[in-house]
């Protein structure tokens, strides 16, 4: 076995302990929630004890001359550990998200350790949709909080700090590797999005322009009318001033009407458009397209 080999040997170990924690975490938690809130026995048997040893005897051969058959019984007690978190996850369907809640309630002070592995019993499991991921979000939102005593009560915790520990967490998740054509797919996804998120930044900036430019103009006695396929006569428009703008000398004021398409009129043919426009100039309309 190389060098490589019996690191990613010793990684899978890493791997295998932290996953029996939580398994062994979140059996401590269904015996209480059975126990004390559902008044059952708990639905399952499972000798953890047989886990543990074997998995203690095979810390004692990762070392050692053993190095093959210390990979085989890895992976003998992976496969242990997926049978008992089939038999766990089968049991928290009994355990609704309110049961969750009201067990946390009921603690004066949360250890954050066995708040963390729960998680961790989840996403090992894969098991982050429905009830589970409702009861994942609420473990999530524990850790988000801690206890400050000269307040007596939770505050939120530093964000940095937050980040960190649900990096820690989601990253126990297994990944299936993507084919290339789907990473592509995804890649050119992301950039699309963030295109139109630049787009969306620059036509934003153009507004916030535009409607600095239009309080200028209200300023100083100029009216802007937004067009939305109607047609403004100049008595409409007079009324208009007459009625919104009565600090506004109507025979004084500029009149902008404003365009986001290319032209007004769009439905109609362009000729119209022309001279829909020139009329409008003559009525000592601007028009402005495209704004």
């Amino acid at each position: 076995m190389s060098v490589t080999d019996v690191g990613l040997l010793h990684s899978r170990y890493v791997r295998l302990n932290d996953r029996f924690k939580s398994i062994w975490t979140y059996h401590q938690f269904a015996s209480g929630i059975f126990k004390n809130f559902l008044e059952q026995p708990l639905p399952y048997t499972i000798d953890f004890r047989k886990i543990y040893d074997r998995m203690k005897a095979i810390s004692e051969t990762l070392n050692g001359a053993q190095m093959d058959h210390a990979a085989a019984e890895v992976a003998a007690t992976d496969l242990a550990l997926d049978r008992a978190t089939t038999t766990l996850i089968a049991a928290d369907q009994k355990i609704g998200p309110s049961l969750v809640r009201r067990f946390f309630e009921r603690l004066k002070r949360q250890d954050d350790a066995i708040i963390q592995f729960l998680i961790k019993f989840y996403l090992y499991a894969d098991a982050v949709e429905g009830d589970c991921r409702d009861k994942v979000d609420f473990l999530f939102t524990r850790i988000g909080e801690d206890f400050v005593s000269e307040r007596g009560e939770y505050w939120s915790r530093d964000s940095l700090e937050f980040r960190e520990r649900i990096i820690a967490l989601v990253s126990v998740m297994r990944l299936g590797e993507a084919q290339e054509d789907e990473v592509i797919r995804l890649i050119r996804a992301i950039r699309s999005i963030r295109d139109e998120i630049q787009e969306t930044r620059a036509n934003l900036r153009q507004q916030k322009a535009n409607l600095v430019q239009m309080t200028k103009d209200l300023d100083r006695g100029t009216v802007v009318i937004s067009y939305g396929g109607r047609d403004y006569s100049r008595q409409r428009i007079r009324e208009k001033l007459d009625r919104d703008f009565r600090s506004i000398k109507p025979e004084s004021a500029r009149v902008f009407l404003i365009e986001a398409g290319p032209r007004i009129l769009v439905s109609f043919a362009e000729s119209l458009s022309r001279k829909a426009v020139k009329q409008l100039e003559e009525l000592g309309v601007h028009v402005r397209a495209n704004t």
